[in-house]
């Protein structure tokens, strides 16, 4: 039995007995067997051999035996989304800040209970969580134990990990901000599955402050309650169900509601409604304060031809039809929706379109659509499908969306080396808007491959990106390169590439991005890699153990890139976890025994900075104090793209000096050693190249008074104004100022700089007009290239 305290016992009391175990149990609870594969599918099936499994009524829940997590959750069978949900304690004397849990032990009680025990660290407090089943809804049913004589005031709950998508919080709808939500239940949607979280009384969803395209799992929790001196808190008992259809189907498998069915008429799916979306779904909310008014959200439920049906509680409810890229339909009761076809149908026209090159054909594209007032910006889901994510589409050929009746602005555009287009187009109901664009492939960038070597998709937990998303988002963005760096994940995007037929415009290399756990470091890439190869440890592992075990990695008997990402992202970069001091180099290695500087590249410019460029010349003046030093680290720019919006494929991307830059015939050895060289530049609208007496980026040259040139090309919609030659200490040498133009050529000079031995010399082109093609305001034009050093 593990070690813990009567539910009974008072603040005058020592232990007496273990603590009951649940009165409510259903199911077998099992150990993993060795070579046993957990009856999930999906890549957030994280269960190991010997881990627990829980089974009933046709649903499975995996428990990790070592850290006491809940890993999995689904219909057998079914896909699993859930990356991890634990218990979350705050103590009301640390001011709500969640207490540190380390499992104490974990046990079955019996065949249909599951005990986990964790201490909170500092205190005498201990958690106890039970998983057991009741019916086909996983039972989580948990209190906190004193084991000493202090009294505590705690908040019990948990702690949910469910991928990188919104949260419905019930009477709220999805929440997109730091709070506070009170709702009988939380859930998400997406990839195939739907969950819900919910108590028998109303829950509260904390969310932290959220950043651009990353979705925080809520950390749901009671009001805080009384645990006495060895004694305990109240029970907490929270359900966790889930449904292959829809969030309102999972809420209603929650034990607490008595469920009422609503049948929808047949003509509710003529071929008017079934025809125009690829889903649609049943808002619901509470009756409002007047008849037939919306209050508060319920849940979303999703129907179809074959499966027209769903139920809601016996309570008061409004409800409409609603579709991605339609207008939703108005308000009624649920016996009258789909009564009449006219009235409840979401309204759409389609908007085709077709984006050619002169001499090419069609080429794929980006398709930015926003409402021109007082039509909205449109929205085809968070959750991509096709190419289509909020009001964007990435396109690879011809095609057509579903779109509601208005007014709207379309941007087009294929990268930084291509024309842009805005066209003005409207949309009218049940009707076909036509756009045709050209776009006129403008900067020379012969020798120079693009390529963006930090991206994720569904393999990542945080990266709801199907594959074929992912690289039809790159073929739109024109990233000819994609290295696939999912979190401790070996991804091959090759099958997809040709699957799409995309081949011609994109190839892949495999990367892993190695994301430390446990003891946290940072994060590395590491590329390239073999299909099916093992990945490198990555938990309570060292900087040094990394480097070692990159080079020995599969191939071992090639060169690999290992770039260090995102270096200043606090606990994800590692020169802030070890107190890089740019000021003094070497002494900083001396001081610091955990210091490493092998690796190969530094992601200098991450994606998640291109509208916050102080963030990026933060990361290039640790840069310049590296290469003062004398270590030759090739500096990159990487949108590190987690999902189609937010952080945009190819945004910033790397030009790689190759001698064959067709995607088609990458010689992937060439790529790699030119990136270890150094021969690279880096993106985000111009492309800038340097020379010093005619050598190029990555190359030595004799000092003394150099011939150095610098050019700076650019489609018309981007701009330039100044630019700058910076060299050793990051001084700036010389600064041309460029005047507004639509030339593609903003600026091609020379001058005179007297260079000395152990210098070397950077271009740097700026632009201050922002790039508004992109999802977050601000973005200004910026690039530079990697050195020409001075010997």
């Amino acid at each position: 039995m593990l070690p813990s305290v009567s539910a009974e016992a008072s603040s005058s009391t020592k232990p007496s007995s273990v603590i009951a175990p649940p009165e409510v149990a259903a199911g077998t609870v099992r150990r993993l067997a060795p070579g046993e594969h957990a009856p999930l599918r999906g890549y957030r099936v994280d269960a190991k051999e010997g881990d627990f499994v829980l089974s009933n009524a046709g649903r499975v829940a995996i428990v990790s035996a070592s850290t006491g997590r809940l890993l999995d959750f689904g219909a057998i069978d079914g896909q699993d989304e859930i990356v991890a949900i634990e218990p979350a304690l705050s103590l009301e004397a640390d001011g709500a800040k969640g207490a540190r849990l380390e499992l104490e032990g974990i046990e079955t009680e019996g065949p249909s209970v599951l005990a986990a025990v964790w201490r909170a660290a500092g205190t005498s407090l201990t958690v106890h969580v039970f998983y057991t089943f009741e019916d086909a809804a996983l039972r989580i049913e948990s209190l906190v134990v004193s084991r000493g004589d202090v009294a505590s005031i705690a908040r019990l709950g948990e702690s949910i990990a469910w991928g990188n998508v919104p949260t419905w919080v019930e009477g709220h709808g999805f929440v997109g901000a730091a709070g506070v939500f009170a709702g009988s239940f939380v859930g998400r949607d997406a990839l195939g599955v739907a969950y819900a979280l919910g108590r028998a009384q109303l829950t509260d969803a904390h969310f932290a402050v959220p950043s651009p395209g990353f979705w925080s799992g809520p950390r749901t929790g009671d009001d805080a309650g009384p645990v006495a001196a060895w004694g305990s808190s109240r029970r907490r008992v929270a359900w966790l169900t889930c449904s292959a259809r829809s969030i309102g189907d999972a809420a209603l498998a929650l034990p607490k509601w008595k469920s009422v069915p609503v049948k929808l008429p047949a003509s509710a799916f003529g071929d008017a409604l079934s025809a125009r979306a690829i889903r649609y779904d049943v808002e619901t909310h509470h009756c409002g304060g007047e008849p037939g008014k919306a209050g508060a959200p319920f849940a979303p439920f999703r129907v179809s031809p074959r499966d027209p049906d769903f139920a809601l509680p016996s309570e008061c409810f409004v409800a409409r039809f609603a579709a991605p890229g339609h207008a939703s339909g108005p308000w009624v009761t649920p016996a009258e929706l789909g009564t009449d076809l006219r009235r409840d149908t979401p309204r759409a026209g389609k908007l085709r379109w077709m984006i050619t090159e002169r001499g090419r054909g069609a080429i794929p594209a980006r398709i930015v659509v926003r409402g021109v007032s007082p039509t909205p910006d449109p929205s085809w889901g968070d959750d991509p499908t096709f190419g289509a994510t909020l009001n964007v589409v990435y396109t690879d050929r011809a095609g057509e969306r579903a779109l509601a009746p208005g007014r709207y602005m379309l941007t087009i555009t294929r990268g930084f080396e291509y024309t842009s287009r805005e066209i003005d187009v409207l949309v009218e109901a049940d009707k076909t808007a036509t756009v045709s664009a050209e776009l006129e492939r403008v900067v020379d960038t012969r020798g120079w491959i693009s390529a963006d070597l930090h991206l994720h998709a569904v393999p990542s937990p945080d990266a709801p990106s199907l594959l074929t998303d992912r690289i039809r988002s790159l073929v739109a963005g024109g990233v000819e390169v994609g290295v696939a760096t999912d979190h401790n994940v070996i991804t091959d995007y090759a099958p997809t590439i040709r699957q799409l037929g995309l081949d011609r415009w994109v190839t892949s290399i495999i990367g892993d991005e190695i994301t430390t756990k446990g003891t946290l470091y940072g994060h590395f890439n590491l590329f390239p890699l073999v299909p099916g190869a093992p990945i490198v440890a990555f938990e309570n592992t060292t900087p040094h153990a990394i480097i070692e075990a990159s080079r020995a990695a599969a191939p071992a008997q090639r060169d690999k890139v290992l770039q260090l990402n995102h270096p200043r992202m606090g606990d994800i970069g590692y020169f802030d976890i070890v107190g890089f001091d740019p000021k003094d180099v070497a002494g900083w290695q001396k001081r610091t025994p955990l210091a490493e500087l092998g690796f190969d590249a530094i992601e200098v410019f991450n994606g998640d900075h291109y509208a916050e460029l102080d963030q990026v010349e933060r990361c290039m003046r640790d840069w310049y104090a590296l290469l003062d030093a004398g270590k030759r680290v090739t500096a990159t720019g990487n949108s590190d793209s987690h999902k189609l919006a937010y952080h945009e494929a190819g945004v910033p991307l790397n030009y790689v000096q190759i001698a064959n830059d067709d995607p088609a015939k990458l010689d992937e050895r060439a790529f790699v050693d030119a990136v270890r060289k150094g021969r690279v530049v880096v993106s985000s609208g111009p492309f800038v190249r340097v020379t010093a007496n005619r050598k190029e980026i990555g190359d030595t040259v004799t000092a003394g008074d150099l011939d150095v040139a610098v050019r700076v090309d650019a489609p018309p919609w981007v701009d330039v104004d100044r630019v700058e030659l910076v060299g050793r200490g990051g001084a700036i040498l010389q600064t041309f100022s460029v005047k507004p133009s639509t030339k593609i050529t903003r600026i091609d000079a020379h001058t005179k700089l007297a260079l000395k031995h152990g210098d070397w010399v950077i271009a740097i082109a700026r632009g201050t007009k922002p790039m508004t093609f992109l999802h977050r305001a601000g973005a200004k034009p910026f690039a530079f290239t990697n050195p020409i050093f001075i010997d």
